[in-house]
């Protein structure tokens, strides 16, 4: 039994998410699309740890260029609001759906704020190493704590991005 989950772009359009399977920590899920009983298409899209990666997008040539893949991918996006969907490797018909897409860069606050004291810290250490060269060795003992939390720091933020692209597009 065909569960509709939302309606689509176009009237008619439902969508149903299939759980496919499950290996090595992702779940496989296909996002199908129906215009009544007849299924028009399909997104192959996987979760792990958080993330959503799209595997492929497939619409039926006779329902091409009507929004069909363009509405499955804002359904996605509904589904995982504060996600930024991964699509892998376009192709060319891949890359003008994304650029067809209105989204919005939605900044990572942890990062922004570690950024910031990254910033700070670098900023004072090159200070520091300025007025070193210029005979001025008051603060140098700093340098050691200052290169420590610099690298901390870093470390934090190694694998965290800067923040996420969120499709708007709800229609």
């Amino acid at each position: 039994m065909k569960v509709i989950i939302s309606e689509g772009l176009m009237d008619g359009v439902s969508y149903e998410n299939v759980h496919l399977d499950y290996s090595y920590g992702e779940h496989h899920y296909r996002l199908e699309a129906y215009i009544g009983d007849i299924f028009v298409g399909y997104l192959d899209y996987g979760v792990y740890e958080g993330d959503v990666d799209i595997k492929m997008i497939e619409v039926d040539g006779n329902y091409r260029k009507l929004g069909v893949g363009r509405g499955l991918v804002i359904e996605l996006q509904r589904m995982y609001p504060d996600v930024e969907l991964d699509f892998g490797y376009l192709t060319g018909d891949g890359k003008r759906l994304v650029d067809s897409l209105d989204r919005e860069f939605v900044e990572n606050n942890i990062y922004k704020k570690f950024q910031k004291k990254l910033d700070i810290l670098k900023s004072t250490k090159t200070k520091i190493l300025s007025a070193v060269q210029q005979g001025d060795r008051s603060e140098a003992h700093k340098l050691n704590d200052i290169q420590d939390s610099i690298m901390e720091i870093e470390d934090e933020m190694r694998g965290m991005k800067p923040g996420s692209w969120i499709i708007k597009n709800k229609k």
